[in-house]
């Protein structure tokens, strides 16, 4: 049948197809060796091919997709409140959610070359990201070699659209850069081999297209006239077929019935349908197990299988959409700063023992807290999880390192004591952080220097003057502890606040904190306390600890009094304000009472 043919069938069996009928795009089909016409539509009737192509766009559609936000020291954060994230992560467009789009988009991407969506906008924010059949759009250069995209519009003239205004997602194979090449166009001639193979099964298994016996040895007059043929074979179901088929037959002389059987096997059908299942998975790049083909997955491999998957055949596509959303929807300076990613760590994760134990090796080495080991498997936080561990003593990361702490001294010597000894006292003082601690030792090295030079000199004028250089030096460091412990007992009271909000009973749990956590904050405090007591400076860490608690109180429950829908903006207003200056009204306030 010549394509002219085919397309005329295909016609006349769909006189009215609408606009964005799926006939229009793919009725330029070219015919394979196998006879069979591959479009777009009639390759996913294909079953390797609809799960191949619906095991990748899935996995592109299902999986977490984030904008995040770099932090300065490393790590990044997501920015959940920038709507961005929320076209991506969220819900594209008015009519689609998240998942439904990028499905859309990748079986387009991966089937067809090229996938688009057009960015809608308000001034410079992109507000929608509306999908846009690749049969419609052509790629096109202006006079300056700028790209730009002419949508078709049934019945309209075609729709110009700016480049930095359309999303388009190629694929990894691709003569220019710009357009990609598609699985369905190259793989053309597997897939009708496929379908060939298919529709082949299908005539042989089908009604009438193989006898199950047949009689030989008929009288000749009897087999030469058609209408005597008829007659026969209409008696013989009458008599013998259906209910009646355990009745005795009768023949005349001469007749012989021979049962016709069929082996699938020795037809190497089932052989031709698992190659082409590999052909597909090829490809593809998709391992065939995937595509339910189990022959030579084991259960000892089939974990390795599914993690081989998603780097080899899942994280090159995942990459490219990345790629282009960055480019997109973010401005130059904010790639600086601001990347989308997705989250494949879930594929990853194995078994239950698997994740245990991959959990439990990364918290035993400070990398993963266990809050965020709970978050990916979506368990609730609990207070004192943010806090990074390492094996052993299970200590926290920061102490680590850190001598046993002395006893203290009964009583911190007086300001202007023998310089000797309070670098000598201050080397003993327990860091509550290794920044305190660093500095504590710098400031005894410090003093160390300062001794090596006062014992080299005999000039009492320049005596003096080392030693008050060597005290300046010593109280800036232990007050810039102090300091730093302050700002830990502000911003830990602030993350759990955080956490508390959503509780119903947060008014209890204002009062009910201060009572928990007055020790450990004393605790930390009690260090720089000594070091400043040391140099002369002597400090409550006890009133301290009151000042902050009653001042928080009155904070948090000035917040509380605002209406339920104010209530998480207001309550983190004071709590930005918390961590912003918190720690330097404390620190005043002790210099004023001391």
């Amino acid at each position: 049948m010549s394509w002219f043919s085919t397309l005329m069938g295909r016609i006349r069996g769909r006189l009215s197809p609408e606009p964005l009928d799926p006939f229009w795009y793919d009725m330029a089909a070219p015919i394979t060796s196998s006879g069979v016409s591959v479009t777009g539509q009639s390759a996913l009737t294909y079953s390797a091919v609809f799960a191949a192509t619906r095991l990748l766009s899935n996995g592109i559609g299902t999986l977490p997709l984030n904008l995040h936000k770099r932090r300065p020291g490393g790590g990044s954060d997501i920015q959940h409140d920038d709507p961005r994230h929320w076209l991506v992560h969220t819900k594209p467009n008015d009519e689609m959610p998240s998942m439904l789009w990028r499905c859309t988009m990748a079986q387009q991407q991966i089937n067809g070359g090229n996938a688009y969506a057009e960015i809608q906008r308000n001034g410079n924010r992109a507000t929608g990201l509306w999908p846009v059949h690749p049969s419609r759009v052509e790629v096109k250069r202006n006079e300056s070699g700028m790209i730009f995209y002419l949508i078709k519009n049934e019945g309209k003239p075609s729709t110009r659209v700016a480049a930095a205004d359309m999303l388009h997602i190629p694929s990894s194979m691709t003569d220019d850069g710009i357009c990609g090449k598609g699985i369905l166009a190259n793989a053309r001639e597997s897939i009708g081999y496929g379908l060939a193979t298919e529709q082949h099964g299908a005539s042989i298994f089908g009604d009438g297209a193989i006898p199950k016996a047949v009689i030989t040895g008929l009288p000749k007059g009897l087999m030469a006239d058609e209408s005597h043929r008829k007659q026969f074979r209409k008696e013989w179901r009458e008599v013998y077929g259906g209910a009646n088929g355990e009745k005795i037959a009768l023949m005349g002389e001469g007749a012989k019935l021979e049962a016709i059987g069929f082996n699938a096997e020795e037809s190497q059908l089932l052989e031709m349908r698992q190659f082409n299942i590999e052909e597909i998975a090829r490809w593809y790049n998709v391992p065939p197990h995937k595509l339910q083909h189990l022959l030579r997955a084991t259960f000892s491999n089939i974990e390795h299988l599914g993690i081989e998957f998603v780097q080899d055949s899942l994280v090159p596509w995942l990459k490219l959409w990345e790629e282009k959303l960055d480019a997109a929807l973010l401005s130059e300076a904010e790639r600086a700063t601001h990347y989308f990613k997705f989250n494949v760590t879930a594929l990853l994760r194995g078994d239950s023992a698997a994740r245990a134990a991959f959990y439990q090796s990364l918290i035993n080495i400070g990398v993963m807290s266990p809050n965020e080991a709970r978050a990916l498997e979506d368990l609730n936080p609990y207070d004192g999880g943010d806090q990074y561990l390492i094996q052993g003593a299970m200590i926290p990361i920061d102490d680590a390192g850190t001598e046993e702490p002395e006893p203290e001294p009964e009583e911190p010597p007086e300001n202007g004591g023998n310089l000797a000894q309070i670098g000598e006292e201050i080397d003993e003082l327990r860091a509550e952080n290794r920044l305190l601690a660093g500095r504590i030792r710098d400031m005894s090295a410090n003093f160390e220097d300062s001794l090596a030079d006062i014992s080299a000199q005999s000039d009492v004028a320049t005596l003096e003057k080392r030693l008050d250089l060597a005290d300046e030096q010593a109280q800036t460091a232990a007050w810039q502890g102090f300091e730093a412990a302050l700002s830990g007992i502000v911003r830990r009271h602030a993350a759990h606040a955080r956490r508390a909000m959503s509780s119903s009973s947060f008014i209890d749990w204002i009062d009910g904190y201060s009572t928990k956590y007055r020790d450990n904050c004393e605790s930390a405090l009690s260090g720089p306390a000594s070091a400043l007591a040391a140099c002369g400076i002597p400090i409550d860490a006890a009133d301290i600890v009151a000042e902050h608690f009653a001042r928080a109180k009155v904070d948090l429950l000035e917040a509380s009094g605002v209406p339920r829908d104010r209530f998480e903006i207001e309550v983190e207003a004071r709590l930005v304000d918390w961590e912003q200056t918190g720690a330097a009204e404390l620190a005043e306030y002790a210099f004023r009472e001391r």
